[in-house]
């Protein structure tokens, strides 16, 4: 009946006002509603100057057993998500994010940021929290504050979060290593300096392999990286620039990939851009037609290499592709995720985990049910702990972590 557009804080607390009486629906800035089967937007929200002024959220009114099944606070590590900031002056064709945060970047004080961290790691006894942030290495020095903060408190708490690959220096992920951050996820997109520009990223291939030379010299284990790919002008030569980037991860960091296909979400100037040529105008209001199809969960490959079935898990309307180049980007997909595995992993554990994905992929396209005899019974919460432990298995965010409600490791070890 009614939507927040933009920031919700201030938001909300009008409409509350609203639901006791004390005032109009057409005051409240940034809300949108219905009547009498029209539309209303009200004038938009400005986003909060000082985000500081908010306060932290009621942990207290969220035990986690609601949520998780189970009352340990870290049975999962993205679990407690925190903001450093918001906005980012960046604009990439493809994000939605300015359309909610702004273009302008918007930073919490060290003091704060610290102090909402102290409340987590000390009553409520989290030991990871994840930095959702769309940028937060803008200010150098504003990290490095924070991250003297930590070290100087002696917490047992693991850190991860989002950055950009050309914006890290190997003295500052020195710094934030130390600090709890474990764990770094880059949206790096593509390594093609042709979709690169295309996209608006502001780097180039050479600003990537330069970024990854200072993770691997600051000694980070463990990174992912994403290549979205399937832009209506990308070719084979595309294609195999991502694999090229792929390969030229040092050898010294296990990574995790995520291959996508490019979506045009509303707002997005990739769709202002190409809705009327490729006829996808408000495609959000024409399911199923653009409806995505959804890989059910108990599907043994969709754990261990999500993207091989690229474009079976994407809508194929958007763009019209070829058969000749749904076939390239499933195989770039099974390429970069037969890569990432090989990061990881060696010798039988490697081979084990090939050949049971393949399987399960190539009984899947053909004959779904099949594959569901055979392997739903090792998609169970327990045997994949039991299949991880056999072949020591290195996940995105620890070495074993169970991504199911209720059945969370209770793992708080600081990785090196």
């Amino acid at each position: 009946d009614f939507i927040c557009i933009g920031e919700g804080e201030d938001t909300i607390l009008k409409f509350a006002e609203y639901i006791l009486g004390n005032c109009s629906l057409d005051k409240i800035d940034g809300l949108a509603y219905i009547i009498n089967g029209k539309a209303i937007y009200n004038n938009p929200r400005k986003p909060i100057k000082d985000l500081d002024s908010i306060p932290f959220p009621a942990y207290h009114h969220f035990p986690v057993e609601h949520y998780a099944g189970t009352n340990n606070p870290n049975f999962n590590r993205l679990f407690w998500k925190i903001f450093t900031s918001r906005g980012c002056p960046f604009r990439c064709i493809y994000c939605v994010s300015r359309k909610v945060f702004d273009n302008r970047w918007r930073v919490r004080s060290v003091k704060n940021i610290f102090d909402e961290i102290s409340l987590l790691v000390k009553r409520y006894g989290v030991t990871h929290i994840a930095i959702q942030d769309d940028e937060p290495l803008i200010n150098k020095k504003h990290i490095l504050e924070l991250c003297d903060l930590l070290i100087e408190s002696k917490f047992d708490v693991k850190i991860s979060c989002r950055c950009r690959i050309d914006d890290v220096k190997t003295e500052v992920l020195i710094k934030m290593k130390q600090a709890g951050f474990y764990f770094l996820a880059f949206g790096t997109e593509s390594g093609d300096d042709d979709t690169l520009e295309k996209i608006n990223k502001h780097y180039r291939y050479h600003d990537i392999f330069a970024g990854l030379k200072a993770i691997s010299e600051a000694g980070y284990p463990r990174i992912s990286v994403s290549v979205l790919c399937g832009f209506p002008w990308e070719t084979p030569k595309h294609f195999n620039n991502n694999l090229r980037f792929i390969k030229s991860i040092p050898s010294t960091i296990e990574f995790y990939v995520g291959p996508v296909i490019v979506i045009p979400y509303p707002g997005t100037l990739i769709y202002e851009q190409y809705h009327r040529q490729y006829g996808f105008t408000e495609w959000w209001l024409k399911k199923p037609e653009f409806e995505h199809l959804t890989i059910p969960d108990n599907v043994f490959f969709k754990y261990w290499m999500p993207g091989v079935n690229l474009i079976d898990n994407y809508n194929k309307n958007f763009w019209h592709y070829s058969k000749k180049t749904r076939r390239y980007i499933n195989w770039m997909a099974l390429r970069i995720e037969v890569l990432s595995l090989k990061s990881r992993y060696s010798g039988f554990s490697l081979v084990i985990l090939l050949l049971m994905n393949l399987l399960s992929l190539f009984l899947y396209r053909r004959w779904p049910r099949l594959e569901y005899l055979i392997f739903s019974r090792l998609t169970r919460p327990a045997t994949i702990n039991k299949l991880k432990q056999i072949l020591k298995c290195k996940t995105k965010y620890s070495e074993i972590i169970n991504p199911f409600y209720g059945k969370a490791n209770n793992t708080s070890n600081r990785s090196n």
